[in-house]
């Protein structure tokens, strides 16, 4: 049977290895030839330190496969003229030649050191190389995953089938026959996981000891996804060590409490004003974007450009179009000419189709200059969309009020507010948008408070559905320091995108339905997928399976927890507790790692399973217990091998029927090649 396991794993892998493109913009997984870049960067490395000499890598046919030209440059194969003005125009600081700074650094060097020992060879002989290596990580893993539940389950059926399950999970195969840093940080959270698991069940020796800090070294130096256990597993340790479950819960509450505390009472300086975003222009989409804030700005600190210095009753913040952040230096810094704005959500764009609004502002900018109140968005589907100019007004170098009134369509889909931006600093406050004719009355709103949310207007009561019209409310961020010490020693992306994810979730009504139709992906990316783990790759029947999975275990569980004293599991319960919490906290982390970008509308949303992929092991683990507490064991082994050939009938289905047809389509788009 393990035999059988083993050949259909590699059958499987080794076909996806032969079969998917080289080129990243037809390959089986994202940024492929970059992590295949680093590698070779890395062997470079490795000949410098151990004095040997360079091999010839053909590093700059790399361009001839990659649509991107950091797969080359950025990793300082830039010896000819390959990348003339990429030096001068990137984002983000070279790694230097030598210098052993790559981040993975763990697996790149494993990488590294296979492609020492490849004879010299082309680029496409090298990528396959390290291919194959992938599959060996692979191996590796299900021997893991086997020894794991041997451990927990006392028996050897089921321990092959969580092998099984694991290995030949269909998204798990994909990632399992590509260059990436995704099977490594399987292979890592594994061998955590197992060390961990004999630690709790059979106590501390050296050589567990050894081993688990091999794991814990292997998940620090693979990918940041294979951190997220190690503060359960540290729990796990503790108890084991004699501290009651009862008191490290109650003590990581208390911690989750302050941090909680903390965080919602700071609000950093310059964070943004809530609710509002830059306007992106839909030919620069981009599948990572995320939300944009805007400085905020007390009216003292503009300079002299015709702002007051007081505080009134407009309160203490504006909305500044200007993108310095140091305005000690105004007069020669540059502004943005980017709009800004705001869309409101679903529920209220239905509430106000086919009516009569009003929008209105008080905005300042210098004396003389001609400018125009807050445009109206109109989207009525992907094709179609209207603008709603504002009216036009000359300013008079202080606050003045303007407002106009709009029809809004019965068939809109979404409404969006937009601040028309100059090439010079001007100052919005107090937006409005209110329902019904109010231009006409000849004066400005009057508001209950500072936050601009209700008020009157020529005696009539109206609530402004803007939000954050008064600019009062800001951003709740990680503070700059934070971020600055995780792009210095940590992930720089994870750093950059953190803030903007939190955006999001504070915003949560508008992107709302980004995170359901991203939980979705999740699910359906989770248990099969290709294209690198970004798109669904199973048939809607093949999630039938998974779903019954889900259930029966579940149920096995709930069964367990009200007979708990005539039945017994077959893993311990501490042990189940602890891979729950993984789950749970893997969870977490998919739904952090989602990229909402509420900018749009409707927003965009980018969501794969692919960065919480290690949960597939205690989710397995777990799974089969459940089935096998449900019911009698000829039963539920049954059930098991039936899940078994499911999956292997699902991964090569998957395979021959979707992955196959779709990388040899020579129409477009080529999903029509497929039976999806």
């Amino acid at each position: 049977m393990v035999l059988g396991l083993l050949l259909s794993f590699v059958a499987l892998c080794g076909l996806r290895v032969g079969a998917t493109p080289i080129e990243d913009n037809q390959g089986g997984f994202p940024d492929e030839l970059f992590h295949f870049g680093r590698s070779l960067q890395s062997t470079v490395n490795l000949a410098e330190v151990m004095s040997i000499p360079e091999p010839d890598l053909n590093a700059e046919d790399l361009l001839n496969f990659s649509t991107r030209v950091d797969n080359v440059c950025e990793l300082g194969f830039n010896d000819s003229d390959l990348c003339p003005n990429y030096l001068e125009s990137k984002r983000y600081d070279l790694i230097p030649m030598g210098s052993g700074k790559v981040r993975g650094g763990g697996v790149y060097l494993l990488h590294g050191l296979i492609q020492l020992i490849v004879p010299e060879s082309d680029i496409q002989s090298r990528i396959m190389a390290a291919r194959v290596f992938a599959i060996c990580i692979g191996i590796a893993l299900t021997y893991v995953v086997y020894s794991m539940a041997y451990l927990l389950f006392n028996d050897g059926r089921l321990a092959i089938a969580s092998a099984a399950l694991v290995g030949l999970m269909p998204s798990v195969s994909n990632i399992l026959s590509a260059v990436s840093t995704e099977g490594p940080a399987l292979l890592a959270v594994g061998i955590l996981l197992l060390a961990s698991a004999k630690i709790a069940i059979r106590g501390y020796s050296v050589p567990r000891l050894l081993v688990l800090c091999f794991g814990i070294a292997a998940c620090l130096f693979t990918k940041m996804t294979a951190i997220v256990p190690l503060p359960i597993v540290v729990l796990l340790l503790l108890q084991k060590a004699g501290f009651r479950w009862r008191w490290l819960s109650l003590a990581s509450l208390l911690v989750f409490i302050v941090i909680g505390l903390v965080y919602s009472a700071y609000v950093p300086l310059k964070a943004g004003v809530a609710h509002w975003y830059i306007e992106r222009n839909p030919g620069e989409v981009s599948i990572h974007g995320t939300p944009v804030s805007l400085p905020q700005q007390e009216y003292s600190r503009t300079f002299g450009y015709g702002l007051r210095d007081d505080l009134d009753d407009k309160g203490k913040w504006s909305i500044v179009a200007n993108s310095c952040f140091d305005y000690t230096n105004i007069d020669t810094c540059q502004t943005t000419l980017e709009p800004i704005v705001q869309f409101l959500p679903n529920r209220v764009v239905r509430s106000l189709a086919g009516k009569k609004l009003t929008v209105g502002s008080w905005i300042v900018l210098n004396e003389g200059e001609t400018f125009r109140s807050p445009d109206t968005l109109l989207i009525y589907d992907n094709s179609r969309h209207e603008t709603l100019e504002g009216d036009k007004f000359v300013s008079k170098g202080d606050w003045q009020f303007v407002a106009h009134e709009v029809q809004i369509p019965v068939d809109v889909r979404e409404i969006g507010v937009r601040l028309y931006v100059v090439d010079r600093i001007v100052a919005w406050d107090n937006v409005i948008l209110a329902e019904g004719s109010f231009a006409d009355i000849g004066e400005p709103p009057v508001f209950d408070d500072v936050n601009a949310n209700k008020g009157h207007w020529g005696g009539i009561r109206f609530t402004n559905i803007i939000k954050n019209g008064s600019a009062e409310e800001s951003w709740k961020g990680v503070p700059r320091e934070i971020v600055s010490l995780m792009n210095k020693y940590g992930s720089g992306t994870w750093a950059n995108r953190l803030n903007g994810q939190l955006f999001t979730l504070y915003d949560l009504e508008r992107t709302g339905i980004g995170y359901i139709a991203g939980i979705r992906a999740m699910f359906v990316t989770f248990w099969g997928s290709f294209v690198g783990g970004d798109w669904p790759g199973l048939a809607r029947w093949h999630y039938a399976v998974a779903i019954c999975f889900l259930i029966l275990s579940v149920m096995g569980w709930v069964r367990y927890a009200w007979l708990r004293s005539v039945i017994q599991p077959v893993m311990s319960s501490n042990i189940a507790f602890v891979l729950l919490l993984i789950v749970v906290l893997y969870l977490a982390v998919g739904v952090l790692r989602m990229e909402i970008s509420a900018e749009w509308a409707p927003p965009l949303y980018y969501s794969t399973a692919r960065f919480l992929m290690p949960a597939i092991i205690p989710v397995v683990l777990l799974g089969l217990a459940g089935i096998d507490l449900l019911t009698s064991k000829r039963i539920s082994r049954f059930v098991i091998a039936t899940l078994v050939v499911s999956v292997f009938i699902a991964n090569t289905w998957m395979l021959l029927r979707v992955e196959l047809p779709y990388f040899n389509c020579t129409s477009e788009p080529r999903w029509t090649c497929t039976d999806l």
